[in-house]
């Protein structure tokens, strides 16, 4: 079976090599400042912040990765 954690470094593989700008996060929020004009992570620095622990986690910054992410929580459009 597969764990958690390495199915998250099988998807920042897939990131990085996209060129998706990955930032660090702790739970759900940007780890260092200046994260908004940062190159992103590169791939040694993204699997060994998510072998840390836990709440280390990934996003993508999607500004500089040119990414539009469209979230839609409620489906009843009427």
């Amino acid at each position: 079976m597969t764990s958690v954690r390495r199915l998250i470094e099988i998807e920042a593989q897939r990131a990085i090599a996209l060129g998706w700008a990955l930032i660090r996060l702790r739970g759900k929020r940007p780890v260092d400042r200046g994260w908004p004009a940062s190159p992103g992570l590169k791939l040694e620095s993204a699997l060994d912040w998510v072998r840390r622990g836990r709440d280390h986690n990934l996003g993508v910054n999607t500004g500089l990765s040119k990414l539009l992410i469209v979230d839609v929580d409620d489906l009843d459009w009427s």
